[in-house]
């Protein structure tokens, strides 16, 4: 489990790092996006291992599960040369897993993605790793599809970790337990000891449904944002787990939630 840390949604994103350090010396997930733009300035040297993400997230207007619309977010220019000289003068005493370059704007096929995150260049280290994060194939693409992935996971033999986001896996609970299910019997066939993380869910119910579908790596900002209900971490999209059916499209339960709340 990876707690998380953005500046999209917490503008005092150092200020909450310099908190946690006190109490986190796990895994943490942090973005490429946010080194670039000084977002913190701190050393991140506190985990055990760092996930640093590619940036897509901070460089769109897209949301995760768990987001809280309390501001606008004004994306600033992203580029894969600018990700790229974030990875080539990474110099972190941890461990560091870098995760393939995303942007919203910039689409390819399952296979592109792959070779493209083939090519990344590490630092010169024995404590890095590549993550690939597969990604819908067209900007109008909401989710990504089993059947585009399927025929490109032989190709995936240079990655310690295959990463997909809870929101693209599927439209409702059970779909994505479903497809990540599948990716995990197909993974299995090719590279059985590559764990699936799955973006934008850390929360105290999905995280174990999508565990036991297959998936072994959970990130999101969701440990920032959740409510207390009897007794339960609940944010959203909880809700609709706990009181809607698992195939509830999560259009609707985002719906159901606001009605709730009101």
């Amino acid at each position: 489990m990876l707690p998380s840390f953005s500046s999209k949604g917490f503008p005092n994103v150092e200020k909450i790092l310099e908190t946690m350090e006190e109490y986190i010396s796990d895994e943490i997930l942090v973005s490429a996006y946010d080194v670039h733009y000084k977002e913190f300035t701190q050393s991140v040297d506190f985990a055990s291992v760092i996930f640093l993400d590619s940036g897509g997230y901070e460089a769109s207007k897209e949301s995760e599960l768990s987001e809280t619309f309390e501001q606008e977010h004004i994306a600033r220019e992203w580029t894969p040369e600018l990700y790229a000289d974030v990875v080539s003068g990474w110099k972190s005493l941890s461990p560091t897993v870098f995760v393939s370059f995303d942007h919203p704007k910039q689409r390819s096929s399952i296979v592109e993605q792959v070779e493209r995150a083939k090519a990344l260049v590490l630092p010169a280290s024995e404590n890095c790793a590549k993550e690939l994060l597969i990604k819908p194939e067209s900007a109008e693409a909401k989710r990504v599809h089993l059947d585009s992935i399927v025929p490109a996971i032989s190709k995936m033999n240079d990655f310690a970790v295959i990463g997909v986001t809870e929101k693209e896996i599927g439209h409702s609970v059970l779909s994505r337990m479903v497809n990540v299910a599948r990716l995990r019997h197909e993974l299995d066939r090719h590279h059985p000891d590559v764990p699936i993380h799955i973006f934008g869910s850390l929360d105290t119910i999905s995280t174990y449904l999508y565990f036991l579908a297959g998936a072994d790596i959970f990130d999101g900002l969701t440990w920032l944002r959740y409510a207390f209900a009897d007794g339960d971490t609940i944010y959203r999209h909880s809700f609709g787990t706990m009181t809607l059916p698992f195939n509830t499209n999560s259009d609707i339960v985002e719906g159901r939630s606001c009605n709730k709340c009101g």
